[in-house]
């Protein structure tokens, strides 16, 4: 099997490449470039020339320079000694010397033929050759593993070695191959299958693993076909690299050690799958990550500085120099990645050395990229259309304004933490033209001794700083900052006008129980807002809201809640709107000159909300307008800009909105005697939604106030018959399709007559799988609608579940698809009615798709404690009802079906005289004035499990948004006193009576979120 079967073998699940030793014929170089390439750029006086210049300098180096107080002596270089006394890895740095120096001799070599640098390269090629290991046993914890020293002296001996091939003599080949094989490759193999070895487990020390793995790769390539065991550590390298991809390499491009060391991992990488595609056709590059892996560096591009604005290890206060550039031109570059290699191109200022060695040891990069000057295929190459980016699987959001010099970008992070994270969860940074003005502080002072001899309070301090939480833009309490890194993400959206995020963090902090953080970039205003909602654990604590500036910026504090902070020609204001009063403070720690500037805004209290408004400007320009905020009702705050009012809706930040101009005020109060859920209906112009105050103010008040709404829904309702009845369950006949197979199935309802349904079961996912109802809209055919059996496209919402591996069950309900009574028309309840007057249609439904969920639990291959149910319209008040009454539902997702009869004119058309008639008993309740429940308080009843609700704002059959609105601020107060305020998605979007693809899809994913 050689190079050109390869290519024919190579799949996903193997890549078997160890028979290739015996027949591989390959010539060198092969790694960086092959032959040919090698050639072409020697035809190029200018690349010779900056060949040349990079190794010039070691020709006359006589001892290593990394530190000043321990050296070895060159060109010979002897191992170093050890040094159990510090944790200190001189070991790396001396490594990381000389895997440059090896790389910068061999490639000027190969580019000018000057013997001068082949002599020296040998001498030192052999001089390690003969060490006794390339890994320093005290570097590494448990002492067996191989380290980053490893992995330096593995890339540069094996680098040096194939440039340097066709030069050398066969005994120096032996030499130097048998010592990449013995010393480099054999030590990273066999650690590959310990248990407690970073090698075999990525989530130890993820960056280590990659870059390990690149030099078990990179090495075997090197010496293939000239040592027997070549092959197999090939095959080893690709399965760890791949193992690490599949870990790390997320599918949206996050990198969840952030930009150094995550390029760290993925560089050495790109040059070892480069290779690997060269010389045997596999391409690892076929991964998923690579596909988006552009969009992590692009979106969080300082605009104007074309730097990398960046939390973690990574950078400084002012941001990282662009990362990862040669991952993308050793791929083939999307449209994306083209922009993000001609703005980082053409950054300011790149240090050459950046490029190929970040702190002289990170990575191997593309070399000679020195004068920037942006290349020719990417000079037209255009940004993305979208400005804001989640990366949710490390927790990252970009809101940019824009891709222009003057535009700003918003980061933000709250999520998980590996490896160089910081205590900086819900932090932000704020850059727009060429500054950082809300800034992080970057890569950490390590809290241990230096070799130097360093001040140990100092570094102490240092530590505190950079890595925790006094140095971020997040909260103290206490004065005390995060004590873990456990955060989440809890929502993202991105829409026209506004794009936000929400993090969750109060986790990482002793004593409290909510640090909810939310940010909102209002686009047509040029504002960003950052709202927090802080709870403590019940103590009265000392809360500080942290704003940073980087050491060549200043603050200057202006009053009336607002300070700017100054850098260069860039500004940014924050003014703090809430709480009331709020004055800033600068905060002072010691260490501005060297990690930037504090200050703050502080309150005593058990519950705090700060609410702070950003916008960036020219220093030269004041552009700050009268601002102010108060309470809207339900949780919701309305912000005064000037002119222009925006109300914030934390509960659903993508329901915020621009309301100048709306009169928002509650609706027309059409029956007085409303039975209160929290506080009811009122026309209190003290409230601008129009609720009196929560009067409900402990869990046990609601349970018995949920009891009595409980109660009087059933006396409107009618009770439910028991569910003796046999299930009797049958299946009809059986089809398959690409996704999923399809069953048509029917069993008996609890009075007697018999449900038939559809049963989809998926063909992706394991055993056993979780389950949804699929309770169609008011459409004739019924349950065929939902499963997209003909009927509207937008309600086949069981079809694409089933599709993302969900067993579904898709039922008709009564007067619906095959259950129309003879001789009647469907949705006519008349013949229903006259044989039940003591029940109603709403409860005959609800009764129905209980027996649904009885027979989900039936089926050995469903995980019964995962069962959802989902609806638009008439399916849609369907699945809160049957949630609100059936515990077994896990999960609730409701589309166009909240209404109220308290606050609509249409009341009467839920007991009208003929056609559907939902609930018969409400009509007397209406005509006399009284709303015995409401349906908002039936969606209560669901709290606090998940439930997903969406309203549309142009809704002909639901039109009352503004009292739909009020109705899913009172769910929310529900679900915040039981603590769920996370599990409920109340959602208002633009558009008529619809259940839109952007919003499907959001469902379907908070459904895997709250069912797998």
């Amino acid at each position: 099997m050689c190079a050109k079967s390869f290519r024919s073998k190579f799949a996903p699940g193997a890549l078997i490449v160890a028979a290739a030793a015996s027949c591989f014929a390959g010539t060198h170089p092969r790694l960086v470039y092959d032959a040919a390439q090698l050639a072409a750029l020697r035809k190029n006086p200018q690349r010779v020339s900056e060949a040349a210049q990079a190794a010039a300098p070691y020709l006359s180096k006589t001892r290593t320079a990394s530190w000043p107080d321990y050296s070895i002596p060159l060109p010979a270089a002897p191992m170093p000694a050890r040094h159990p006394a510090t944790n200190w890895p001189y070991w790396t740095a001396l490594s990381a010397e000389l895997r440059m120096e090896l790389d910068a001799l061999a490639y000027g070599c190969a580019m000018t033929g000057d013997r001068r640098l082949l002599d020296r390269a040998r001498t030192m090629m052999l001089g390690i050759a003969q060490w006794e290991r390339w890994t320093d046993i005290d570097s590494c914890s448990n002492g067996k593993d191989p380290c980053l020293d490893t992995y330096l002296i593995t890339f540069g001996m094996s680098i040096a070695y194939d440039y340097l091939y066709p030069h050398l003599k066969a005994a120096d080949r032996r030499a130097i191959s048998n010592a990449i094989a013995e010393k480099g490759l054999r030590p990273i193999a066999s650690r590959a299958g310990a248990e407690d070895s970073f090698v075999s487990s990525p989530q130890r020390w993820p960056n280590g693993c990659a870059m390990v793995s690149a030099a078990l790769g990179l090495g075997a390539l090197a010496v293939r076909g000239e040592h027997p065991e070549a092959g197999k550590h090939l095959d080893l390298a690709v399965r760890l690299s791949r193992r690490f991809l599949d870990e790390f390499g997320n599918a949206d491009g996050g990198l969840v050690e952030g930009f150094y060391y995550g390029a760290a991992s993925m560089e050495p990488l790109a040059l070892f799958f480069s290779a690997l595609k060269r010389e045997t056709g596999a391409d690892l590059f076929a991964h998923p990550y690579f596909r988006r892996a552009h969009e992590f560096p692009l979106y969080f591009t300082i605009p104007g500085k074309n730097w990398l604005a960046g939390f973690g290890d990574s950078g400084g206060p002012q941001g990282s120099q662009p990362l990862m550039i040669g991952i993308f031109r050793r791929m083939e570059l999307s449209g994306g990645a083209q922009y993000y290699l001609r703005q980082a191109l053409s950054a300011e200022y790149v240090d050459p050395l950046y490029l190929e060695a970040i702190q002289r040891w990170l990575f191997y990069a593309l070399r000679f990229q020195n004068s920037y000057a942006v290349q020719p295929e990417i000079s037209a190459a255009k940004p993305p259309t979208a400005l804001a980016k989640e990366f949710k699987s490390i927790g990252w959001v970009a809101l940019r304004s824009g891709w222009n010099p003057t535009d700003t970008l918003l980061a933000f992070r709250s999520g998980p933490s590996v490896g160089h994270s910081h205590l900086d969860q819900n932090s932000f940074i704020v850059a727009a033209r060429g500054d950082v003005l809300a800034s992080d502080p970057g890569y950490q002072r390590f809290d241990m001794h230096y070799p130097d001899g360093r001040d140990c309070e100092l570094t102490r301090l240092e530590h505190v700083f950079t890595r925790g939480s006094l140095g971020h833009n997040v909260i103290l309490v206490d004065g005390e900052g995060q004590k873990k890194a456990d955060g989440a993400l809890r929502g993202f959206f991105n829409s026209p006008n506004m794009a936000g995020a929400t993090g969750e963090a109060a986790n990482a902090y002793a004593g409290l129980r909510k640090f909810t953080r939310h940010v909102l970039h209002v686009r047509p205003l040029g504002l960003y807002m950052v709202l927090d909602q802080i709870r403590t654990d019940g103590r009265r604590r000392s809360i500080e809201w942290l704003l940073q500036t980087q050491p060549k910026g200043r603050f200057e504090i202006e009053g009336d809640g607002a300070i700017r902070a100054i850098v260069g020609e860039s500004a940014m204001t924050a003014t703090t709107l809430l709480p009331t009063g709020s004055a800033w403070r600068l905060k002072r720690h010691g260490r501005e000159e060297k990690f930037g500037r504090t200050a703050a805004v502080s309150v005593d209290a058990s519950e705090a909300t700060f609410l702070t408004v950003l916008e960036t400007h020219s220093a030269a320009e004041r552009t700050r307008v009268r601002m102010s905020a108060w309470p809207a009702g339900g949780g919701n705050i309305l912000l005064q800009v000037g002119r222009e009012q925006i109300l914030i809706h934390p509960a659903d930040l993508s329901q915020s909105r621009i309301v100048t101009g709306e009169k928002f005020r509650p609706a027309r109060i059409m029956i007085d005697r409303q039975i209160e859920l929290l506080g009811g209906f009122d026309s209190d112009p003290k409230d601008v939604n129009g609720w009196r105050p929560l009067r409900i103010t402990t869990p046990a008040q609601w349970q018995r106030r949920r009891n009595e709404i409980r109660q009087r829904v059933i006396d409107v309702m009618g009770k439910f018959p028991s569910r003796a009845v046999p299930l009797d369950a049958r299946t009809l006949s059986e089809e398959d399709t690409p996704g999923y197979t399809r069953r048509k199935v029917s069993y008996l309802s609890a009075d007697g007559d018999r449900i038939p349904a559809w049963l989809l079961i998926p063909k992706r996912g394991t055993k056993p799988w979780p389950a949804v109802l699929a309770l169609h809209q008011t459409e004739a055919i019924g349950k065929d609608s939902a499963v997209g059996i003909g009927g509207a496209p937008h309600v086949r919402y069981g079809h694409e579940l089933a599709e993302r591996g969900f067993v579904v069950l898709a039922p008709d309900s009564i007067t619906a698809g095959e259950r129309v009574y003879p001789g009647s028309k469907p949705y006519v309840t008349e013949v229903f009615d006259r044989a039940h007057p003591e029940w109603s249609a709403l409860g005959k439904m609800c009764s129905d798709h209980q027996r649904g969920i009885d027979y989900l639990e039936t089926l050995d291959f469903v995980n019964a404690r995962r069962i959802g149910v989902i609806g638009h319209s008439l399916g849609a008040y369907n699945s809160f009802f049957l949630a609100a009454f059936d515990e077994r539902i896990a999960a609730a997702v409701s589309s166009c079906g909240l209404s109220t009869f308290g606050m609509t004119a249409k009341s009467l058309a839920w007991a009208r005289e003929s056609w559907f008639v939902h609930l018969p008993r409400l009509k007397a309740y209406l005509r006399a004035g009284i709303v015995p429940f409401d349906m908002h308080e039936v969606m209560a009843l669901v709290a606090p499990r998940p439930l997903f609700n969406y309203s549309a704002r142009q809704d002909e059959i639901f039109p009352d948004i503004g009292a739909i609105e009020a109705a899913g601020a009172q769910v929310g107060s529900v679900y915040r006193l039981l603590g769920a305020d996370g599990k409920l998605v109340f959602r208002v979007g633009e558009g008529p009576h619809d259940f839109p693809v952007p919003v499907r899809e959001q469902t379907y994913r908070w459904l895997a979120e709250h069912l797998r």
